[in-house]
């Protein structure tokens, strides 16, 4: 008897100023393509996001096995972006993969064969820094390390925290089905969790595979981890707006430490005073990550910490959500 075919799959790849990368990451996907038997019913697409830096005409001289198109909009962020990336595709299946992924061999197919079943489902693969010691910022190889190892073990994802659109695969029609993504938030940070709530209010099963890896080669410097922080805490803010019984789980009640404190105090509620401190902490955090062998340390931790309350002050008029990041300190 003979298997059912594969439903047929668009990977949509959304990038903004990697031309670099997203090259990297389509020839990676293209040596995958070459057999015949795995390209069968698969299109590549990649939304260019206002991006002058020669990422369409990049894209556009590839040759690629499969069909490959390169469509440019001005700059309209990652919600949107992607929202256009699921109009444009033609697949029963899109894989949304992140332009600074590195596929590991074979995953392509195993996305595919991962929606082979009856069930319409998510699935979800681990993001890993590289092996090879790829410089990233601070230490975040040990923070996915810890979260796709739990979330290994539990073989699904059940917390909307948990959730990334980074390597994960879905029906074109559930992607539809919960709305795509909010293009309310605006900037870097939140949209994943967001739409990870929806899918997860719903019921939708989330199956995570352990081994299909996509390795991360974080392009971001000190600078810019703290700046996407910054756009994550403004994006807190609107998602509590959206999502009130969130607010428990985006910001939990803490007790900040003793530097933190200072920069409450010093800020005195003012969100001014909340991105001066913050700026601060960044250049000291630039500092020590020239000396430190891992990229990053305390003042790294400090500072995204900080970048993060700034973007909360600014959207929270009345201090309530800031001050759940020092709900223990006296």
């Amino acid at each position: 008897m003979n298997a059912a075919p594969l439903p047929s799959m668009t990977v949509v790849v959304p990038t903004y100023r990697r031309r670099d990368a997203v090259v990297r990451l389509l020839q990676t996907l293209i040596d995958e393509l070459r057999d015949e038997q795995v390209a069968a019913g698969v299109d590549l697409l990649v939304m260019v996001d206002g991006s002058h830096d020669g990422t369409l005409e990049a894209v556009q001289a590839l040759e690629s096995p499969v069909p490959l198109r390169a469509l440019f909009h001005e700059n309209a962020g990652r919600a949107a972006t992607r929202n256009r990336g699921l109009d444009e595709a033609g697949g029963e299946i899109v894989w949304f993969v992140d332009d600074d992924m590195v596929p590991t061999d074979g995953l392509l197919a195993r996305h595919r064969r991962g929606h082979s079943g009856p069930e319409a489902r998510f699935m979800m693969g681990p993001c890993l820094h590289p092996p090879d010691g790829a410089e990233i910022t601070g230490p975040i190889r040990e923070y996915a390390e810890q979260w796709f190892g739990a979330l290994a073990e539990a073989g699904e994802v059940t917390k909307a925290f948990d959730f990334s659109v980074a390597n994960t695969s879905g029906p074109r029609s559930l992607w539809i089905e919960v709305g795509g993504f909010d293009e309310r938030l605006s900037g870097w940070g939140g949209e994943d969790y967001e739409i990870g709530l929806r899918i997860i209010d719903r019921g939708i099963p989330v199956l995570f595979d352990p081994e299909a890896i996509a390795w991360h080669h974080q392009l971001r410097t000190v600078r810019e981890f703290c700046a996407d922080r910054y756009e994550q805490g403004r994006n807190f803010v609107r998602i509590a707006r959206l999502h009130p019984d969130s607010v428990e789980e985006m910001i939990p009640e803490m007790r900040s430490g003793r530097a933190l404190r200072l920069l409450h105090r010093f800020s005195a509620g003012r969100p001014r005073r909340y991105a001066v401190g913050a700026k601060a902490l960044t250049l000291g955090a630039e500092a020590e990550a020239r000396v430190a062998r891992d990229g990053g340390g305390r003042l790294l931790d400090l500072a995204q910490m900080a970048s993060q309350i700034a973007g909360v002050a600014e959207l929270d008029p009345d201090g309530a959500l800031v001050e759940r990041y020092f709900a223990g300190t006296s």
